[in-house]
């Protein structure tokens, strides 16, 4: 019986650790969408370059005020992924705008996506590699 317990383990981490694979952001600017909300998951440099070239997108940093305020990117809302009152700031967004949504590395944004399916919110771009890859790129910072 103990030689079929690590098996068992072993399997389970195998599959779990390749549904952490397939849900977690990949580079690639595919748009996804599922059941109402559209998702774009997008570099750093073509954040950029929408963000110049389209004004009505509104800019959410999802980390923490700490993180924030040591330089974020320019006009972003700063709406703290840990917070209490993360879903109910999401819900009192508009939910026809586009939001250009970003962490410090994905991670934390990647897992906000079904917070924001929840809001009702439908076009999300997701800066996949965060904000710690637009400072990689020397693209512009902001502080307050």
């Amino acid at each position: 019986m103990k030689k079929i317990y690590p098996t068992i383990v072993i399997t389970a981490l195998v599959i779990l650790g390749g549904a952490l694979f397939t849900f977690y952001p990949r580079e690639s600017a595919q748009a996804i969408t599922t059941e109402g909300i559209s998702v774009k998951n997008i570099t750093d440099n073509e954040a950029y370059e929408l963000l110049l070239k389209d004004k009505t997108i509104k800019v959410l940093d999802i980390r923490t005020p700490e993180e924030f305020f040591q330089g974020h990117i320019k006009d972003a809302i700063n709406i703290d992924f840990y917070a209490s009152d993360f879903q109910s700031s999401l819900s009192a967004l508009d939910s026809d705008t586009t939001y250009l949504i970003y962490c410090a590395s994905g991670r934390r944004s990647s897992y906000a996506l079904s917070a924001f399916k929840q809001a009702g919110i439908k076009h999300v771009l997701h800066m996949n590699r965060g904000f710690n890859s637009w400072r990689r790129s020397n693209l512009p910072t902001h502080k307050l």
